[in-house]
């Protein structure tokens, strides 16, 4: 499609040549022959000090900010992010209208609920796709992505291409930062879910505090025909009467739950009773409160799109998500946990959940990720000094920052209490270490990681999986 026609009702501040644009893209790296490159002025890196790489690469035209000096044809607007999105969404002729699209955002809880809500889309006789932490998948393709939610040229190239294959509902993590960054600006959602919010993605490239950081939540209900709340949560006031219609899930609501049991051990179901605009008993493959919360969204969700009750319990009952709260295998009377838990929120939310299983001693390995604030690692700490008897520091995608320092920053939180603490800035050593330690009755937490086969250090993504190393620990003996 010619650049002219792509802009065509878009407000620019001038425009230089024409060219025939088959692909979008703000990567340089990524241009391919026919390529519009899109010049952002970014936290890190300025979009425009590529321009010549991208003509080099075979870029086509060029979208920028500012005036630049070059023979290719250049469009020039206000908001190079803003203007991508369009641009994007009319290139690939609007995939999202063909979609029932479903937004889920919150601090924890989105990858938990969207592979449920795929899941129970799939057992409801569905064609739906996936997009979020985990990568995007939909049919036979699965593959890793670079943000929880992409960058809008990527987005509508990977709707176009479900569309294309057949998928008829797309359930997405919606980030902040994704909103924030105009990533899904040109998205009609016919659901979105808001899970919770609490104090995480503080700092200079992402949100200057927690009003911000509600803002830009709230702003994915205004794309939204209906909205599913977390009724127990004090910021859902922020995301309420946005979308034409709001319905709640919770302790009350229309979707609530009462008489929760939990198992006796981590591998019994979570039980409780549905209430609101239903009533029948709910069984949860996965322990705590934050899984009956988890369960009542798919559950509500599942109702607001259509689909029978029995897809949604039979999902429930039999199905876990890779790296959220996942048991791996351990000996008799050892049980060990892998969760994604990097924030204070879902921290503190999974050590109380394996409280209740009242093991012989607690112990929880963790670190902090590099780039963030110090208050995060302070809050990471506090959480575990009030509820574990055992814990392992160690790196989490450290990145650029020192492993030691951030171990150090994260110490504070431990002086004057009783807990027993570890430092190990290697994080294959610190699992070794720690799963020396146990002993029959403990229950170890290995958070921070989850699902990830990776390691971000030095600006470089080293494979590494905590689940592989604790399988080759048990193997070896």
């Amino acid at each position: 499609m010619k650049l002219s026609d792509l802009l065509a009702g878009y407000p620019i501040v001038w425009q230089h040549g024409d060219a025939e644009i088959v692909h979008i893209t703000h990567d340089s790296r990524e241009i391919r022959p026919g390529s519009l490159f899109v010049a952002i002025s970014g936290f890190a890196r300025d979009g425009h000090a590529f321009i010549a790489e991208a003509k080099k690469r075979g870029a086509v035209a060029l979208l920028c900010e500012r005036t630049v000096d070059t023979d290719l044809p250049v469009v020039q607007v206000s908001d190079a992010r803003r203007a991508m999105s369009y641009l994007a969404a009319r290139l690939y002729k609007h995939p999202a209208d063909a979609l029932t699209m479903v937004g889920i955002t919150g601090t924890k809880g989105k990858t938990t609920v969207s592979h449920l809500l795929y899941e129970t889309a799939r057992a409801a006789g569905k064609t739906p796709g996936l997009i979020g932490t985990n990568g995007v998948l939909y049919g036979n393709t699965q593959y890793d992505i670079a943000n929880t939610t992409p960058e809008s040229s990527d987005l509508h190239r990977i709707l176009r291409q479900m569309a294309d294959a057949g998928v008829d509902t797309v359930f997405m993590e919606v980030s902040s930062g994704g909103l924030k960054l105009a990533r899904v600006a040109d998205v009609p959602f016919a659901l979105g879910i808001f899970t919770n919010l609490a104090q995480d993605h503080l700092g200079p490239s992402e949100h200057a505090d927690m009003a911000e950081y509600a803002y830009w939540k709230s702003r994915l209900f205004l794309q939204c025909e209906k909205a599913l709340l977390f009724s127990d949560d004090k910021k859902t006031t922020h995301m309420k009467n946005k979308a034409k219609k709001d319905f709640y899930y919770g302790t009350k609501g229309d979707y609530a739950a009462t008489s929760i049991r939990f198992g006796q051990t981590l591998q019994d179901p979570t039980q409780f009773v549905l209430a609101g605009k239903h009533m029948y008993p709910v069984a949860v493959a996965a322990p705590g409160a934050f899984s009956v919360h988890n369960a009542l969204a798919v559950i509500g969700a599942a109702d607001q799109l259509g689909y029978p009750k029995d897809a949604a319990l039979s999902v429930l009952a039999g199905f876990s998500v890779a790296g959220r709260a996942e048991s791996l295998p351990a000996p008799d009377g050892i049980q060990i946990v892998l969760d994604y838990a990097h924030n204070a929120l879902s921290l503190q939310a999974m050590l109380q959940t394996l409280r209740q299983y009242k093991p012989q001693r607690l112990l929880v390995l963790l670190g902090s990720v590099g780039g963030r604030t110090k208050n995060r690692r302070r809050e990471l700490g506090d959480a575990a000094a009030q509820w574990a008897d055992v814990v392992m520091l160690t790196s989490d995608n450290p990145n650029q920052e020192d492993p030691k320092e951030i171990i150090e920053d994260m110490a504070e939180s431990f002086v004057g209490t009783d807990t027993i603490v570890y430092k190990e800035p290697d994080r294959g050593t610190a699992v070794n270490t720690v799963l020396q330690l146990l002993q029959k009755g403990d229950i170890l937490l290995l958070a921070g990681k989850g699902h990830e086969e990776f390691q971000r250090i030095h600006g470089k993504q080293i494979p590494y999986s905590d689940k592989e190393v604790v399988r080759a620990f048990y193997a070896s003996r």
